[in-house]
Order: structure tokens, then sequence, then C-alpha cells
């Protein structure tokens, strides 16, 4: 059993998942032994917290991701070309980006936002980015394939996903993995990717004057942005490639 999502985004939907698994998934699980594959730290301690007679049952380790398509990609990032991609929904904190965007009216960049939108969301942040005077800096891709997400990783300055609510985050893999910058909250599984000033940074979770700081110190520090582009690239190149996750997981297949 993989336990990737017991991290949500929304108070409703958090509630109803552990009260879920606290009195109907967890003692199934306990009857027929069953063992748990748990992505990140917080993922596990939210079943032990929930389910705590499975703590000997479960198994941490890192999903992986197929990297061949985007490892010998062309790379001609344009300036000032910040990227938030994977979905479009309120959980994703993208009103607090445009809020840090628009701080400074003189800041040389153009967002785009690309993934599956949430009708009155859109609605939502178009308003408020009209509100805010940056309405003609925001571009809207739409859903996307591997093709288009190729187009778009290519001319990418920086990465940035502010959600509070990732149980995991392959977003962020992705990114890194094209030796992009990432900017995101320190929350949920996030930090199990993420190590600050090394190959990203990370912010306190909702923390609006952060986020414009460490903004302004990406889209202002070309060195800083290759730094730290290049040490995510190889964190995920040697962590997180799927033969890592498929021979890992096969080992926990022939212990059951």
């Amino acid at each position: 059993v993989h336990t990737h999502g017991l991290i949500f985004h929304t108070t409703f939907a958090a509630r109803l998942k552990r009260f879920l698994f606290k009195t109907y998934y967890g003692p199934i699980m306990r009857v027929c032994r069953a063992t748990l594959v748990a992505s990140s730290g917080p993922d596990r301690d939210i079943v032990v917290e929930l389910a705590p007679y499975l703590a000997r049952r479960i198994r941490l380790f890192d999903n992986g991701i197929q990297l061949d398509w985007l490892l010998d990609l062309p790379r001609s990032p344009r300036a000032g070309t910040v990227l938030a991609f994977g979905r479009v929904a309120r959980s994703k904190s993208i009103d607090l980006l445009l809020q840090a965007l628009a701080s400074d009216p003189g800041a040389t960049w153009q967002l785009t936002l690309a993934g599956t939108e949430e009708p009155e969301e859109r609605a939502r942040l178009s308003q408020l980015a009209e509100s805010l005077g940056i309405g003609e800096r925001l571009r809207w891709f739409g859903s996307y394939e591997e093709d288009s997400l190729a187009e778009l990783l290519t001319t990418a300055d920086l990465a940035v996903f502010p959600s509070t609510g990732e149980g995991f985050g392959f977003v962020f893999l992705e990114a890194m993995a094209f030796a992009k910058p990432v900017l995101g909250a320190a929350a949920g599984g996030v930090t199990d990717i993420i190590e600050h000033e090394r190959n990203g940074l990370l912010i306190p979770p909702n923390d609006l004057t952060a986020l414009i700081a460490s903004l302004d110190r990406l889209l202002t520090h070309e060195r800083l942005r290759i730094e730290l582009g290049r040490a995510g690239s190889e964190m995920v190149r040697s962590k997180f490639q799927f033969e890592n996750f498929r021979s890992r997981l096969q080992d926990v297949l022939r212990d059951c």
C-alpha cells in the first residue's frame, strides 16, 4: 500500500481522509498485515499518528520519475520567466505568488501558469492579477503533455510552487531535473526534496514577505539560479531515478 496523498490541501479533505484511514483503512491493513510504502517523512508520520500499530510495517523511500525524456533537452531560459505548473487550484496558493510578484512594479518578469485549471480559480486569479495591475504579465498555458512541459521547462528561468499541502511534489523533481532553481513552501513532503540554500529555496508556509524576498534573490542573481539549478539536477539524478524506486519496491515485494 502506497501512502502518497495523506497530506491534503484543504481542511475538510484532510479531516475526511484521516478519519477514513483511522477507522477503516488502518484496521483493514492491520488484519491483512499489509506493508506500507511512504514517499515522504511527513506521510509516514501521519500513518504513525493515526495507526501506531502499523509503524513496524512502514517502509520509507523516495518516489522516482522517468528522466530520460528530460535530461537531453536543450536549455534556453528567458530572463525573468517564472513558471508554476502542475494544477491551477486554490490549494496551490498561486494568489500569494501573484501578490509577491506584484510587490515590485519595476521588476522584470512574466509568469506562466500551466496545468489543469479549476474554472472558478482561473477566474479568481485573473481578477486578482488585473486588480494588482499585472494582468498583461500573466500567461495561461492550460493543460500540457510531455512535449509541452519540455517547452515550458526549456524557456523557464525559475519554478515556484508555494503550495502548503504537497504529500510529495513531482513538479519539483521535474523542474530540478531540468536544472531549474525551485522555490517552495517548507511544508509536507517538499522538505524531503528541497535542502534550503543548497538545491533550492524554502519559505515558511503562507509567508508573503519571505516569498517576496526569495523571488527577488532568484530574479536578480543569475549565479544563484545556476548553482541551485545544477545542485538540484545532480540530486534528482542520483536520488530520484525511477530505477532506484523500482529496485527498492521489488525488495519490499519479495519480503511480503
